[in-house]
């Protein structure tokens, strides 16, 4: 069964799962030769070679097929994802921007380019890019919240405030929270507790943010000088 890419394909995915990367390679590159056009066999041999320290490799098979294959924004993020790790930031921004020319990913695309400017303390680059990837999200949540929790780090809850604002049509329990703990930080704890108020009367008791939202009402109650009120939640 030498050419029986599934079984062959199997072998290195239990490899990986074991963490034994250097043997993955092993199936994953017998996978891949037998099927040199499956982008998912490609993604699974470049995982395999980043696991076993091995980034030249990685990095040569991904612009290998981009040179030779239709060209997509998962494999252009995907590169750029590789060439951070490796601290090469230009060639970083250079793939991350090759994969904002598809539309279709325009949203995600942009998160991830916020992200690696965030790590690159660059923040007025990261906060223009979480702006433009919530306008190009048909799911604006995640990029609005990691947006928010952004300003909140860079001392800026007035802006956090306006942003999230801004995009509350659709409630969201952990952006509203956000939007609580943004008003608390200003000093604006009557807005903070009528947030916090609203948002725990919209979540029920086994929700994963319900114990946090307790605790931030308290907070506000007691920078309001309101102990009694905080010690009865």
């Amino acid at each position: 069964q030498e050419n029986n890419k599934e079984l062959i394909s199997a072998l290195g995915k239990n490899y990986t799962q074991t963490r034994q990367f250097k043997e993955s390679i092993v199936w994953f590159k017998r996978a891949y030769n037998i099927e040199p056009n499956n982008k998912d066999l490609l993604k699974q041999l470049s995982f395999s070679y980043m696991a076993a320290g091995e980034p030249v490799e990685a990095i040569e098979i991904i612009e290998s097929y981009l040179s030779n294959h239709e060209k997509t924004a998962d494999l252009f993020v995907l590169l750029g994802n590789y060439y951070q790790q490796q601290n090469n930031f230009d060639k970083a921004l250079q793939s991350f921007n090759n994969a904002i020319k598809f539309d279709g990913e325009k949203g995600k695309v942009y998160f991830y380019i916020a992200q690696f400017y965030q790590a690159n303390n660059k923040p007025d680059d990261a906060l223009e890019a979480y702006k433009k990837s919530i306008a190009w999200s048909e799911n604006k949540q995640i990029p609005l919240v990691a947006a928010s929790q952004f300003l909140n780090q860079q001392k800026k809850p007035l802006e956090a405030i306006k942003l999230a604002n801004d995009f509350l049509e659709s409630y969201s329990t952990k952006l509203q929270m956000i939007l609580a703990h943004s008003y608390y930080l200003s000093g604006q704890y009557d807005n903070a507790e009528k947030s916090y108020k609203k948002t725990l009367a919209l979540t029920p008791p086994q929700d994963e943010y319900h114990d946090n939202i307790v605790v931030g009402l308290s907070l506000v109650y007691q920078a309001q000088k309101r102990n009694s009120k905080a010690t009865q939640l």
